[in-house]
């Protein structure tokens, strides 16, 4: 059985017609579910950071690449 699906003897997460009145108009998530949000929330954000450092380095990396150049180049001309 999945995590965040309902035993026949649990209430549902659910509002509907005949609602036991845990649901208030909208879904209730599980406690399973909510720490996985909050994990996969974490991980993107993590992600987006790795993905911004990879940038700033790759950049960084063409930059310094640029400059070996013009030094071989000004070593190589005198």
């Amino acid at each position: 059985m999945r995590p965040d699906a309902a035993a026949p003897t649990e209430p549902s997460h659910t509002a509907g017609p005949g609602s036991n009145g845990l649901g208030r108009g909208r879904a209730q998530p599980c406690v399973m579910c909510a720490k996985h949000e909050l994990a996969i929330d974490g991980l993107t954000q993590a992600l987006a950071g790795l993905r911004r450092g990879f940038a700033a380095l790759r950049d960084e990396n063409a930059e310094l690449r640029a400059e070996l150049s013009r030094l071989q180049a000004r070593r190589i001309t005198t």
